[in-house]
C-alpha cells in the first residue's frame, strides 16, 4: 500500500503532496484492499458464525432424538418379532 494512500486514509496531512496528487476515492479502495489481509487480526473467513453453530448444534440434537426413536423402535419390533424364535422356525416344515 503506499505509503502517502495510508496517511490520507488515517487522515493525516500529507503536507504539500496534497497539492499535487489526490488519489479517488476508487485508488484509496483499491489500495486498502490489496493490504486489508494483513491488517486483519482474525481470520474471520473460515470461522463460522455464532447463528451457524447453534443451527448445526440444533441439527445434532434432531438427528439424535431421531437415533434414540428408531432404536427404541428396533427394540419394540425385536420383542414383538421374538428375535430367538427365528432360529426355532426354520426347524418348521411347510407342506
Amino acid at each position: 500500500m503506499r505509503s502517502l494512500c495510508v496517511e490520507i486514509q488515517m487522515g493525516h496531512s500529507v503536507g504539500v503532496t496534497d497539492s499535487y496528487y489526490k488519489p479517488t476515492e476508487n485508488e484509496l479502495l483499491t489500495e486498502y484492499l490489496k493490504a486489508v489481509g494483513d491488517l486483519m487480526i482474525l481470520d474471520t473467513e473460515y470461522k463460522p458464525q455464532q447463528e451457524d453453530i447453534e443451527e448445526l448444534k440444533k441439527h445434532v440434537k434432531k438427528q439424535k432424538e431421531e437415533i434414540d426413536k428408531l432404536c427404541t423402535s428396533m427394540a419394540d419390533l425385536n420383542a414383538f418379532v421374538g428375535v430367538g424364535r427365528l432360529e426355532d422356525s426354520s426347524n418348521h416344515i411347510f407342506i
